[in-house]
């Protein structure tokens, strides 16, 4: 006897205007207007899925990320 699962999910147009921006050619980046981007509440959803507290602080697990320097 076997078991699977499937889901499916819906596109909105708004994740893929963000994937826009996070993704270059396949390879994960920080976008130039990061602090427009980055909001309080953005902030927080960040440390609650990759924070972790240290005893004077908190980190932020970015790993993997690229900072795409453009010259416009």
């Amino acid at each position: 006897m076997y078991y699977g699962l499937e889901f499916l999910t819906r596109s909105i147009p708004c994740f893929t205007e963000l994937h826009n921006l996070f993704y270059v050619n396949k390879v994960k980046v920080i976008p130039q207007n990061i602090y427009e981007l980055l909001t309080p509440v953005a902030l927080a959803h960040m440390i609650m899925g990759n924070g972790v507290y240290k005893s004077k602080g908190l980190t932020l697990c970015t790993d993997y990320f690229l900072y795409l320097m453009l010259y416009v």
